[in-house]
């Protein structure tokens, strides 16, 4: 027949099964204590692995924290995250005023008053919207209401629409030559630029590496993108979509694809020092 005592020392036995499962090596509850004192099977059980538990020897933890902060080094505070997009946006015209100071605007000229205001606030948004998701990249734990996925197909779909409705149809003329010289152009102008952002964005700490990528890649296409739309005369709906709206897809999967690798990399490095 079960007395109390034995319930008791169940009760015991079930309390020490759970810390062991959780990974502690003691149990303090005091009713834990009162059975000890009064269960001469519990405290022989029991008793001396709860005194005897494992303490660290005095000062050892005095240096082990001199250690390791001696081996810290002093690192530059991250700037908030609308201070790091208005550094996006300078890097970004400072790109782009760079790569058109020398060649004529053929493209400013062809374009009416409607069309240049009209692009103007197309990729004056484009590019507010991806230097604000670049900072909330390079800031872990930034606040985000929509994906990276989601921000770069908005800012891709309103340059393209606004490319489609500003400009008017014209009669494809060497459709395939033209076209593939401004692709060349563009992506030749988007490597750099992309380089130059990526630079900027490895004094943060992101967390996918793949979108990272990507949005730099976005950014590098938006720059590549804006300096044709400067300097080429070739101003019409079928050219300018197809086109100049390649330089930013293209530029934007080749960016994703980089981070994607480097991603990789890191992960197999990482796995082949354990």
């Amino acid at each position: 027949m079960e007395t109390g005592s034995d319930r008791e020392c169940l009760r015991v036995d079930q309390e020490v099964d759970r810390h062991l499962a959780a990974g502690a090596l003691t149990c303090r509850s005091r009713e834990f204590q009162r059975h000890l004192e009064t269960c001469p099977r519990c405290d022989a059980l029991y008793g001396r692995r709860n005194d005897t538990a494992p303490r660290i020897p005095g000062g050892l933890e005095d240096r082990i924290v001199a250690e390791l902060q001696g081996s810290l080094n002093c690192v530059a505070p991250l700037s908030s995250s609308p201070v790091i997009a208005v550094q996006v946006i300078a890097l970004f015209l400072l790109i782009v005023a760079g790569m058109v100071s020398r060649v004529p605007w053929a493209g400013m000229e062809v374009m009416t008053t409607a069309q240049r205001i009209g692009m103007s606030a197309a990729y004056w948004l484009a590019l507010c919207w991806l230097a604000v998701w670049l900072a909330h990249e390079m800031r872990p734990g930034s606040r985000r209401r929509i994906s990276p996925g989601v921000s770069f197909a908005l800012a891709a779909l309103g340059l393209i629409s606004a490319l489609v409705f500003l400009f008017p149809w014209r009669a494809p003329e060497a459709f395939w030559s033209r076209g593939v010289r401004c692709l060349g152009a563009g992506m030749a102008m988007a490597a750099p630029a992309a380089l130059a952002f990526s630079l900027l964005a490895r004094r943060g700490s992101p967390l996918n590496l793949t979108f990272m990528g990507g949005i730099v890649g976005s950014l590098g296409g938006l720059a590549g993108m804006t300096v044709l739309q400067l300097t080429c005369e070739r101003q019409d709906r079928i050219h300018l979509p197809v086109w100049h709206g390649a330089v930013l897809l293209l530029a934007t999967a080749l960016g994703a694809l980089s981070g994607g690798l480097w991603r990789r990399d890191a992960a197999l490095f990482r796995s082949n020092l354990r």
